[in-house]
């Protein structure tokens, strides 16, 4: 038998120096980093992610946001993440701001062998917490549910990725005071990040 032929019923082999450059792997997928950080997409590792998105619903009200959220995924390819948004909503009637903490479960479901890059759908729910109405007529206190879809990449070695999204985001308030004071909004979102690593 030559030596370094894998045989039938071998294990896949693990590189055995993380600190020469080379990721380790499991299964023939990469499970760490080329510095040694567990690798983007694997269960229990987590993220940092700051970014900035845009929305408009195509009747005169638009919208601009910066973020900040920290996900884990709790499975491979499987990521939750919780995430804080400040607005500013140019619309009908009165501008305003807000705050908009929301949950979201990205499903990672195309991706490269290494997680080079990853295709994901996502749906989540959030609070909006506005100064004034959304929209306008509404009321200041919102639900924000959404669904989309997304795309990663790694830019270095450190694990950093780009991020670029698209999404339905819904504005409404639930009835709470009414069906007149629920006028509700649906726009397109579009949004990016930066991904960081967590040690």
């Amino acid at each position: 038998m030559r030596e370094g032929t894998q045989q039938p019923g071998d294990q896949p082999s693990k590189a055995q120096d993380p600190e020469a450059g080379k990721p380790l792997e499991v299964s023939g997928v990469a499970e760490q980093t080329a510095t040694g950080r567990p690798r983007f997409g694997m269960a229990g590792t987590d993220w940092i992610t700051l970014g900035l998105g845009y929305s408009n619903d195509f009747s005169q009200n638009q919208a601009g946001e910066v973020h900040a959220s920290f996900s884990r995924f709790l499975d491979d390819d499987l990521e939750f993440a919780v995430e804080l948004s400040g607005w500013y909503f140019d619309q009908k009637g009165d501008n305003t701001g807000g705050l908009n903490p929301t949950m979201n479960l990205r499903w990672h479901f195309y991706h490269a062998d290494d997680y080079d890059w990853s295709v994901y759908g996502e749906i989540g729910i959030g609070l909006l917490f506005a100064f004034d109405n959304v929209p306008d007529g509404g009321t200041g206190f919102n639900f924000t549910p959404r669904a989309g879809a997304g795309f990663t990449k790694a830019l270095w070695e450190d694990g950093t990725r780009l991020q670029f999204g698209v999404r339905w985001a819904h504005i409404s308030n639930g009835r709470i005071e009414g069906p007149e004071r629920n006028p509700g909004r649906d726009s397109i979102m579009l949004y990016a990040g930066i991904i960081f690593p967590l040690p």
